[in-house]
């Protein structure tokens, strides 16, 4: 079970990255990482430094 949910928190991780990187999360600047990462951060519960 836990690979199962390693696994689908990688993929969620890898569609949300291409989501911004597409340009669908359209108040996020593609080349503002620090947003990005405060965005991927609040999506999936982390604290980001």
């Amino acid at each position: 079970m836990v690979r199962f949910q390693s696994a689908w928190r990688t993929l969620k991780g890898i569609e949300t990255v291409n989501m911004i990187r597409k340009g669908v999360v359209r108040w996020l600047a593609k080349g503002d990482a620090i947003g990005q990462a405060r965005f991927i951060g609040e999506l999936f519960g982390l604290t980001v430094a």
